[in-house]
């Protein structure tokens, strides 16, 4: 942009008649400013990208067994998974939080957003078209990945992509809590052997993000901002589970 910039200084002084300045004007406003408007933009949004790129901890739940039992877990020995923001980097005033842990044998997953649940989205459970969750783990920041959607009746579905057959068989418990009437969780426990190719140990890391869609148009909040649509694995953020 800069040796364009210089370029366009050179037009500037070289065009002397009437119709040559014409010519440089009309590229002007018509190609330069937009280019220069557009990379404004890129810059401003690769400011964005580093800083919300998040990494966080599953702190491992020693005593009692949960047993895979998502409704037995203290999700205040979870780690939290915080400032939601908009899939473009915009802070919202929305209260979404997540909440993660695991045991050896289980990852918990606490998903809430504070909200007026009768207004909550509830169609055919395609799930897509409503108000869900959507979740993606992986071992890297790229393919293969897996993913869930999952509503506010506990319907899911489980897909692999990168990977032979797309059917992710998760083997996991969800539970969709509406008994507040202020706000929606729903805590989830995935087997770590199923959750991702080869399963996963403790000690180990994985890649995250969980988007928080809505079937009516609201905005969609993602732990991590992908700056593109919900699918961009090069945005997972970083979770180490705890030996």
């Amino acid at each position: 942009m800069a040796e364009l910039g210089e370029l366009m200084d050179e037009a500037r002084a070289g065009a002397v008649t009437k119709l040559e300045k014409q010519r440089v004007a009309l590229f002007d406003k018509g190609i330069w400013q937009f280019m220069q408007a557009g990379r404004a933009a890129y810059l401003e949004k690769e400011k964005l990208k580093a800083p919300t790129l998040q990494q966080g901890r599953a702190p491992r739940v020693n005593g009692p067994s949960v047993a895979g039992d998502p409704a037995k877990m203290d999700w205040f020995a979870a780690g939290v998974l915080g400032n939601w923001r908009s899939l473009g980097g915009q802070p919202t005033p929305r209260k979404v939080e997540g909440r993660i842990a695991h045991d050896g044998k289980f990852l918990y997953l606490q998903l809430e957003e504070q909200l007026d649940v009768k207004k909550l989205i509830i169609t055919d459970d395609n799930v897509w078209a409503e108000d869900e969750w959507e979740i993606f783990f992986a071992k890297q920041r790229g393919r293969p990945y897996r993913q869930m959607g999952v509503n506010a009746r506990g319907v899911h579905i489980d897909l692999r992509w990168g990977e032979e057959n797309e059917k992710w068989d998760s083997g996991a418990k969800v539970i969709s809590d509406t008994a507040l009437p202020d706000r929606w969780r729903t805590p989830i426990a995935f087997p770590l052997a199923k959750l991702l190719p080869g399963g996963v140990k403790p000690g180990e890391t994985i890649y995250l993000n969980i988007v928080r869609s809505s079937g009516q148009g609201a905005t969609a909040l993602a732990w991590i901002p992908t700056f593109a649509g919900y699918h961009e694995p090069t945005r997972l953020g970083e979770i180490v589970l705890e030996p």
